[in-house]
């Protein structure tokens, strides 16, 4: 059976309802992984596993509500790469705008414009041991809550959630504490800010 034909014939969906139809037995032979040609060929070409920065600039498109790929896990991407020398471009234009080197601008009065995010007063809270994270951890950190705002609820409170979950054994939160995901986050960020190690 060949379905190669049919990856011209459309896009995700008109796959989709095409590949349904099939047993994943009757698609895939065998594990790709398992075959050493393939798995080369994947691993290469998978940028979470690239140890040098390549001499092309790499376009990494996230939609704010994207439910297959989480934010969270391409800001990890994009903090790999750049700690690698990767170009990488974060401006957050549309893919058409982008390549048409063009940029979509949005006029809003001052009453429109959402604040970033709320800082607590520093000492205020207990100390959650924020200086043991790692200055990407605290990157993350940023980058979520100044764009939180943009986000679908669902990819908010998801992402937010898998930030906590990596960051968490890495702080001292005190016994008896329980934090809200987001609150927990602007507490980080508050004591991080508070603590004069990040500039």
């Amino acid at each position: 059976m060949s379905l190669l034909a049919d990856l011209t014939l459309g896009c995700d969906s008109y796959l989709q309802k095409t590949i349904d139809q099939y047993s994943l037995d009757q698609i895939v032979k065998a594990d790709p992984f398992s075959i050493p040609a393939w798995k080369q060929l994947l691993t290469a070409n998978d940028p979470g596993s690239f140890s040098t920065a390549s001499p092309i600039p790499l376009l990494i498109p996230q939609g704010g509500s994207d439910e297959q790929i989480p934010p969270a896990s391409t800001l990890l991407l994009a903090q790999h790469l750049c700690g690698l020398g990767q170009d990488l471009d974060d401006v957050g234009q549309r893919l058409g705008d982008l390549v048409a080197a063009t940029m979509v601008i949005h006029e809003q009065t001052l009453e429109d414009v959402k604040p970033v995010w709320h800082a607590a007063v520093a000492g205020d809270g207990p100390k959650l041991g924020s200086d043991r994270l790692p200055a990407e951890d605290f990157a993350l950190v940023e980058a979520f809550l100044n764009r939180r705002a943009a986000l679908a609820a669902d990819v908010r409170y998801n992402t937010a959630a898998q930030i906590v979950t990596r960051l968490r054994p890495k702080l001292q939160i005190p016994a008896g504490i329980n934090y809200r995901n987001e609150d927990l986050l602007e507490a980080i960020a508050a004591e991080r800010r508070s603590s004069a190690r990040y500039t």
